[in-house]
């Protein structure tokens, strides 16, 4: 289907890049629109407002990676899907919360950022055990969907009970934006409008996921460069484009929190809920060992940066999110010259 709307739109078609340059438009577009629909809908069946933001928007975050991952499946590419996942996180730790820290100093530590902390700790670490082992496989597809579950039931338990204003100390304005948010970008959508969006929104997600996936197989096969290596770095930093513009937003806004807690958030979902899926979809184990365990230790490595910050409450100040924007760098870097799989 993206062959032939490819054909459509040139006739020579798009290069291998414009296509993954439209698929992740488009990712971004239809993840949006997939939210807002389905906060739509929750708002019209009078679901819990928090746990419509801690569900809906947190998954939604993270759905460029699940529409990646679903496509890479059908194609047989689950390098693409895995490493997407991974090079996902590294850049939300390493390239966003830096850049983040760059335009206003972030306080990591309040109730719900360490408990997601902790969370993002321990599925860093269970993953890399797995990659000792050598195969991602049903069990663990089980596993993570699992801890997914009770990772969305924690969330929400430890918001209804401790209330940011409670806990870190924000006042009860900063506390209730999402709530606030959610209610005034809902008022006077239909049900019907916001299935329409659900729709609209997943077919367009269908789409960008084939363009990129089709784009990235394209690519690697005329410059001879393996699809984990871009999905990794290209594809990894496209799908990650909606936490880029929704952390720069918050920083402007003077909403720190928010930043961390939807970075550190979207990173857990990525490993407990995109990797899962991608186990649980596909037809035999996925081999990570040869080719992901050296980027899987750096994701740990980002995780156990939090560590501190999380533990004495400092704040993460402008010199250290240069630092992290500058390991970044250095981690592409060295994916391109000196990565042992590629």
């Amino acid at each position: 289907m993206a062959d032939q709307i490819i054909e459509l739109l040139g006739p020579t078609g798009l290069e291998t890049f414009q296509s993954i340059g439209l698929g992740v438009i488009l990712l971004a577009l239809g993840g949006d629109v997939l939210v807002r629909g389905a906060l739509g809908c929750a708002h019209r069946l009078k679901l819990s407002t928090l746990f419509v933001g801690i569900a809906i928007v947190s998954l939604g975050t993270s759905a460029p990676e699940f529409g990646i991952a679903v496509i890479a499946v059908y194609y047989d590419q689950l390098d693409i899907a895995v490493g997407t996942a991974i090079g996902s996180n590294i850049a939300n730790i390493f390239l966003i919360m830096g850049l983040a820290a760059l335009i206003r100093p972030l306080l990591i530590r309040n109730t719900a950022i360490v408990r997601d902390g902790v969370f993002f700790i321990a599925a860093s670490g269970f993953l890399l055990w797995i990659a000792q082992t050598g195969f991602l496989t049903i069990v663990d597809a089980g596993f993570f969907l699992g801890a997914l579950v009770l990772y969305i039931f924690t969330s929400y338990v430890t918001e209804l009970f401790y209330s940011p204003a409670k806990t870190s100390g924000t006042s009860p304005d900063q506390a209730g934006t999402v709530s606030r948010a959610l209610d005034i970008g809902l008022a006077g959508r239909s049900l019907v409008l916001s299935l329409i969006f659900v729709i609209a929104g997943g077919v367009t997600l269908y789409f960008g996921a084939q363009f990129v996936i089709e784009g990235t197989i394209g690519y690697a096969r005329q410059s001879g460069i393996e699809e984990g290596l871009l999905s990794l770095s290209v594809v990894a930093l496209g799908a990650a484009l909606p936490e880029l513009v929704a952390t720069v937003f918050a920083c402007l806004r003077n909403q720190p929190s928010l930043v961390i807690g939807n970075l550190i958030g979207s990173s857990i979902i990525n490993i407990l809920g995109v990797l899962g899926l991608t186990a649980f979809l596909a037809d035999f184990d996925i081999e990570i060992a040869s080719i992901f365990t050296w980027d899987i230790w750096i994701m740990f490595a980002a995780a156990l940066i939090l560590l501190p910050f999380m533990v004495t409450g400092r704040l993460l100040s402008r010199f250290e999110g240069m630092l992290l924007v500058v390991a970044y760098g250095s981690y592409l870097y060295m994916l391109f010259t000196i990565h042992p799989a590629f």
